[in-house]
C-alpha cells in the first residue's frame, strides 16, 4: 500500500506544519503541499523513509508514520518511552522528538495505544494485538452505517470459504455456549 502523506508535512526535514505560524505554504513538485519557514517553498524529490523496508501504512486508515509506530509498538515487549519509538524509527533519517510524540498521542486519541505515566513521561503500548485492533476498526465501519445489516450481509456474500467456516465456528460458539 502507498504511505499517504499529510498536506502540511515539510518533507526534507519530516516536520509536521499548520499553515499561519511563520510559514509559507505552497504546491510541491506532485501537488503536494509543502511549507517552508523562509517562505521559499521546498520540493520533495524523495519519499523519506520511515524504518529500513518499510513504507508503513500497512494498516488501512493509518498513516505512514503511525502505521511505523505501531510496528515498533508492536514488536517491544514492554512499553516504550517516546524517546525509544523515536530511536527505533529513524535510524537512516533522523524525526523529531515531538514529532513522534505527536503521532502518539494522536494513536493514543484514537484508542489504538495505551499510555501509563511513570515519573515525568509517558510509556506507550499497543492498546491490543495487530487482530483486535483491525476488528476495531471493522466494527466502527459496522457501527458507522445506516444499514449495517446490509454491510454484514454483503461481507458475508463476499467471505471465503475459509472465512465462512470461521463465522459458523463462532455462530456454533455461541449458541451452544462452547
Amino acid at each position: 500500500m502507498e504511505a499517504s502523506f499529510s498536506p502540511f508535512v515539510n518533507m526534507d526535514d519530516n516536520r509536521v506544519l499548520r499553515p499561519g505560524f511563520g510559514r509559507s505554504v505552497s504546491s510541491g513538485s506532485c501537488g503536494l503541499r509543502v511549507c517552508s519557514r523562509a517562505g521559499t517553498a521546498k520540493k520533495r524529490t524523495t519519499p523519506r523513509t520511515l524504518t529500513p523496508g518499510s513504507r508503513g501504512g500497512d494498516m488501512k486508515g493509518l498513516g505512514a508514520l503511525e502505521a511505523a509506530v505501531m510496528e515498533v509498538l508492536w514488536k517491544a515487549e514492554v512499553p516504550l518511552r517516546v524517546r525509544d519509538v523515536l530511536e527505533q524509527l529513524s535510524p537512516e533519517r533522523p524525526l523529531a522528538y515531538t514529532t513522534v510524540l505527536t503521532v502518539l498521542d494522536n494513536l493514543h486519541r484514537k484508542d489504538l495505544v495505551a499510555r501509563e505515566k511513570h515519573g515525568k513521561a509517558y510509556q506507550y503500548c499497543p492498546a491490543g494485538s495487530r487482530e483486535e485492533i483491525t476488528a476495531r476498526a471493522l466494527r466502527k465501519v459496522m457501527d458507522s452505517s445506516a444499514h449495517p445489516d446490509l454491510v454484514l450481509l454483503h461481507f458475508a456474500r463476499s467471505a471465503s470459504e475459509r472465512e465462512l467456516d470461521i463465522l459458523r465456528q463462532v455462530i456454533d460458539e455461541r449458541t451452544w455456549g462452547q
